[in-house]
């Protein structure tokens, strides 16, 4: 369940870092600031070298240099400036793997918002604790509440999960800085020992990643700084917008009828990007989309759910070169906002998610 949870499903530090986000982001912080060093790039570049002389002298198996740790002095760090946790709350809420983030102890799902009451959660089963091990072996976390005058710091070692005869009698040990100001609250994290192939990504990459990973939040509520910069959509010239008539936000709202009496609401648009530059934004993005990036990205409570897909729609039919443009933002909230957990349900059928083939089936009939 460890190499399922955490490794397999979050298998570069983009993905990773979209977890660690998202948590911020369920903590009621503003601020999220992530910190890449420079220089992984040669660092990986040397270590696949020496990797490949190894594998030739008969020294490594195959393909053992994707798992391959990092010097230690690569880190990357997740810093945000939300509630932070007590050493109760970390044992409570945090360590347990099968814990749901919005179940109440009736095991009802009463707990949508945030602390604050000001947001819906992005968090469910509580499984992004494990990101971390996609991409590093040791994740390091220091969590301090307000009030406080002490911080909580522990370690999840894979090495040491990993080879325990039982992982539930694992000990975390914690340690305890004192003489912390009051007023200080927050988490961060450290992921270091980071594996080789998990960090292939540039920095801007990385920012692209968590940009399309959350859409349509303020950046005055909540901002995430990746290296100095703020990870922002990039500006985009459209000519032409599907369909005609939308609300003053946009969007066109639509409700549909499923099966079982029961109804979906939804805001969506369909975008087709310019053929040629805007020559007034010099700057404004233009041109034909990636493949992984075309078709509709649906979020729920303002993180991606599922997508970009195109449903099966058939190449062959008449103008499919202007699927090339083609990019649609659907807001799907009630989706995440049920006893059901549909937007799972959904991520697995009917969409592929960023990145990967499109695996979906044919007659998504609410998309």
């Amino acid at each position: 369940m460890l190499e399922a949870l955490g490794i397999n499903m979050y298998t570069s530090i983009g993905k990773c870092l979209v977890e660690f986000v998202a948590n911020a982001y369920d903590s009621d912080a503003r601020t999220v600031g992530i910190s890449i060093p420079e220089g992984i790039a040669s660092a990986r570049a040397a270590m696949r070298e020496a990797a490949k002389k190894a594998v030739a002298d008969g020294e490594k198996a195959p393909f053992r240099v994707l798992l391959e740790p990092l010097p230690d002095d690569f880190q990357i760090v997740i810093t945000d400036d939300g509630h932070g946790m007590t050493p109760r709350e970390v044992e409570d809420r945090f360590l347990p793997i099968n814990r749901k983030r919005r179940a109440d102890n009736t095991g009802s799902e009463t707990n949508m918002k945030s602390e604050s009451g000001r947001r819906y959660v992005m968090g469910r089963k509580g499984l992004g604790k494990l990101a971390g091990f996609g991409a590093a072996e040791l994740v390091t976390i220091r969590t301090k509440r307000a009030g406080e005058t002490f911080a909580t710091v522990f370690k999840l070692d894979y090495n040491d999960l990993k080879n325990a005869q039982n992982l539930a009698a694992v000990l975390i040990p914690a340690s305890y800085e004192e003489g912390q100001p009051s007023e200080e609250m927050g988490t961060s994290v450290v992921l270091s020992r980071l594996k080789c192939d998990a960090v292939k990504y540039s920095v801007d990459t990385v920012r692209s990643i968590i940009s399309e990973s959350f859409f349509g939040i303020d950046p005055a509520d909540f901002e995430v700084i990746v290296n100095g910069d703020p990870c922002e959509e990039p500006q985009v010239y459209y000519e032409y917008f599907y369909p005609e008539h939308r609300g003053a936000d946009g969007y066109a709202s639509v409700q549909i009828d499923v099966d079982g009496g029961e109804a979906i609401n939804f805001d969506y648009v369909v975008k087709f990007r310019a053929r040629e530059p805007d020559p007034a934004r010099p700057d404004a993005k233009y041109g034909n989309l990636d493949a992984a990036k075309r078709g509709a990205r649906i979020y729920c409570n303002k993180r991606l759910a599922a997508g970009p897909s195109l449903f099966k729609l058939p190449t062959g039919t008449h103008g499919f070169h202007s699927h090339s443009y083609m990019e649609c933002l659907v807001r799907a909230d009630q989706l995440d906002r049920l006893t059901v957990d549909l937007a799972a349900i959904m991520h697995r059928a009917d969409a592929r998610p960023y990145g990967q083939s499109d695996n979906s089936p044919s007659g998504c009939a609410w998309a």
